[in-house]
């Protein structure tokens, strides 16, 4: 199985990665209000729209 192990080496890469604030706003600029020719998919813990930050990243954004 793949993924993110609680090892202490794991966990210590993870320290000083600083994740970005983006607004309500912002998400529905990128999604272009969350409109369906965006929708990626859907689950259990809801909707995945693709999105395109100002910086020009592209991103799932639910």
């Amino acid at each position: 199985k793949e993924g993110l192990s609680k090892r202490p080496d794991d966990i210590e890469r993870l320290r000083g990665i600083t994740l970005p604030m983006i607004s309500y706003r912002e998400l529905l600029h990128a999604t272009s209000n969350f409109s369906d020719a965006n929708f990626l998919g859907s689950g259990s813990f809801g909707t995945v729209y693709k999105g395109i930050l100002a910086d020009g990243i592209t991103a799932a954004v639910k």
